[in-house]
């Protein structure tokens, strides 16, 4: 999907926002399967640092709708 977008002239900030949220979901499913420390809110650090990548897609992926 990012190739396709991106050869179809996409944004280059839409292309990184989207790769950052497909990612960043795919990460936070797979650390359910594994056995690490929960630290806050059930929670593992890896989990936390997923949210907060899926928030700066987010971001990234509205600011180029809006130009």
């Amino acid at each position: 999907m990012l190739f396709r977008w991106r050869r179809a002239g996409a944004d280059d900030r839409f292309v990184l926002g989207c790769y950052l949220i497909i990612t960043s979901v795919l990460r936070f499913l797979i650390e359910f399967i594994r056995v690490n420390e929960r630290v806050a809110i059930g929670l593992t650090v890896a989990q936390l640092a997923c949210l907060g990548l899926v928030i700066v897609g987010l971001w990234l992926v509205s600011s180029t709708r809006r130009r």
